[in-house]
């Protein structure tokens, strides 16, 4: 047998050692190359808002010798063009609104009208019987001739005239118990037919809630809910719900001021209103304070207890220093705890400024320091702001605030 040839094996070890060097080569070369590609991105500055040539900072003014690209502005609006969206609720008017109740103790005939029907001053709603209304009657039917007999006898002077006055008093109290029955009508003394009497409404509308069937048993010493609520769905009260911090945006408002009020039913119909009333207090467990209003429901649309948004034009107040502005809440930002923006002083520079939020709707906010004639930053405020933070940490001994974006702690 031959013998192995030693030669044999260097020769066929050869490629794979070849092979493995080359592929650790291929590696190493991918890795340099995204090594430093990335040290390249990192260094890289961004041109988009960074100039070239480093700006000049003066006070809280920052000048470039040409206008960045990514500093971008918009105009400060008048706070009179922005629309207050608040929630609201619809209840039926208290002064055009009445929730009938039994003057006696009695019982339920039958009732008279439905809800829905629409109802006179004075229109019977429901036959009662009340043992209570039948002595009432009888009381003062007896007062009235008792009267009458006391007023011949006064004439011929057989009765003084302390007795006459005590029958005077007593037909006024009789006549004041009858006619409680008669609220709406007490010039006209309906009769009744053993303890039955009418109970009628007080007021024209309509009927819009009954609690009341035949048969009921009624009294009038108990806090039950009333039998009958008539109204006049033509006009609605309003009412909103405000937090504390929106009291500092009313103050210029003064009321009457007219408001549109939008109801998810009809999206795409504004319904005209006022606010009549601002309430005194604050709901201790809420901590809001109520404003009244007044609807006009003449196409009775809107309903009772249904929710609304409530829309006003904000105020401006008659102090030209106090004019409240709109900007884009992306203007504000916080330093510390105050806020401030970026205003346009010229075509390359820009100036910090204060201000005062007043409140913020619908990514607008309502503040206060700035003018119309002004023109906000609202895309690279926080650049510029790390410019004039860059400076003041350059100073000996000055520091600033974190900065913080949107104006929000």
């Amino acid at each position: 047998m031959n013998a192995p040839d030693p030669d044999a094996r260097p020769s066929a070890a050869m490629p794979r050692s070849l092979g493995s060097r080359w592929r650790l080569l291929v590696s190493w070369s991918l890795f340099l190359i995204v090594l430093v590609g990335g040290v390249f991105w990192l260094r890289q500055e961004d041109t988009r808002v960074k100039p070239a040539i480093p700006p000049t900072v003066s006070d809280s003014t920052i000048t470039f010798n040409n206008r960045p690209d990514g500093v971008r502005t918009e105009p400060v609006d008048s706070a009179t063009l922005i629309e207050s969206g608040f929630p609201g609720r619809l209840t039926w008017a208290d002064d055009r609104t009445s929730r009938i109740r039994s003057p006696f103790t009695g019982r339920v005939v039958r009732s008279l009208v439905k809800v829905g029907d629409r109802v006179s001053v004075g229109q019977p709603l429901a036959e009662i019987h009340s043992g209570e209304y039948g002595r009432a009657e009888a009381d003062y039917q007896l007062a009235e001739s008792n009267l009458e007999r006391s007023r011949m006898l006064y004439q011929a002077g057989i009765v003084s005239k302390r007795e006459l006055q005590t029958s005077e008093a007593e037909h006024k109290r009789a006549r004041a118990e009858f006619l409680r029955s008669q609220p709406a009508m007490p010039e006209v003394l309906q009769g009744s037919r053993d303890g039955l009497f009418l109970l009628r409404s007080p007021i024209a509308g309509v009927v819009v809630e009954t609690a009341i069937n035949p048969g009921q048993e009624i009294r009038a010493d108990q806090d039950a809910p009333p039998l009958y609520l008539v109204t006049d769905p033509t006009q609605l009260w309003l009412w909103v719900d405000l937090g504390e911090l929106d009291i500092n945006q009313l103050q210029p408002i003064r009321v009457p001021f007219d408001v549109t009020v939008v109801s998810r039913a009809f999206p795409e119909k504004n319904f005209s209103g006022s606010i009549v009333q601002f309430s005194e207090f604050l709901d201790p467990v809420t901590r809001t304070f109520r404003l009244r209003g007044v609807v006009n429901n003449s196409a009775r649309q809107l309903k009772g207890e249904m929710f609304v948004t409530v829309n006003w034009l904000g105020g401006v107040e008659d102090d030209a220093a106090n004019r409240l502005f709109s900007i884009p809440s992306s203007a504000l930002f916080l330093v510390g705890e105050k806020r401030y923006v970026f205003i346009q002083a010229t075509e390359t520079s820009y100036t910090r400024q204060e201000v005062q939020v007043s409140r913020e709707i619908a990514g607008r906010s309502i503040v206060r320091g700035l003018s119309l004639n002004q023109r906000v930053v609202t895309d690279g405020n926080l650049y510029l702001q790390q410019i004039l933070m860059r400076s003041t940490k350059a100073a000996p001994g000055a520091s600033e605030a974190p900065v913080k974006e949107g104006g929000k702690p």
